[in-house]
């Protein structure tokens, strides 16, 4: 299995996105008290296996058949386990969440349903997608990510930022903020 150190960044630099102010203080370089990695090891192992468990069968997560920002943020969990398309204890979910999330992809170049949310879905599925690219070197995701790429281009105002889709939203300073930050760290990860 390949080193899940780069799907580790993933999850970390969405906490340093929404917890800046965390990531300035000195932590403990041990456990807490009562913490210990077995512990830890198993609340994250009931918490894969609940996310699993709630897979729909077309390989997405919420109702209705899918709900693109749950399927990219439960494939994201899974992907920072370490499995990939290719082996792994979650392989076969993995695999799942990249068909459904395939499905996604519209020919003008859009991604997902909501276009309110459309910066953060394509965002979330460049993430996922580039990082099942470098694990399993997947060919047909070549095209997809590239049409992330100038999606998430497409969708960045004049001044530089983005709204979190194609429409922007009453409180657009705000919603521009975390935005993008992800949109950055995507086009950060389809780079490589």
């Amino acid at each position: 299995m390949r080193n899940p150190l780069p799907t580790l960044l993933a999850p970390a630099l969405f906490f340093l996105l929404f917890f800046p102010g965390t990531a300035a203080r000195p932590q403990a370089s041990r456990p807490a008290p009562g913490d210990s990695r077995k512990e830890t090891a198993r609340a994250l192992e009931k918490g894969l296996a609940w996310i699993t468990a709630r897979q729909n069968p077309n390989g997405s997560w919420g109702l209705k058949g899918g709900v693109m920002s749950y399927t990219l943020v439960s494939g994201l969990a899974l992907l920072a386990e370490g499995s990939s398309t290719r082996e792994g204890k979650y392989k076969k979910a993995i695999q799942g969440f990249m068909d459904y999330v395939l499905v996604g992809f519209h020919p003008d170049g859009t991604f997902g349903k909501d276009k309110r949310m459309e910066t953060w879905n394509a965002s979330f599925a460049a993430l996922a997608l580039a990082e099942i690219y470098l694990r399993d070197r997947l060919k047909e995701l070549r095209k997809p990510l590239q049409t992330l790429s100038r999606r998430l281009q497409a969708l960045q105002t004049p001044s530089g930022g983005w709204f979190h889709g194609s429409v922007p939203m009453a409180n657009y300073s705000t919603d521009m903020v975390a935005a993008t930050k992800l949109a950055v760290i995507a086009l950060h990860a389809l780079a490589k």
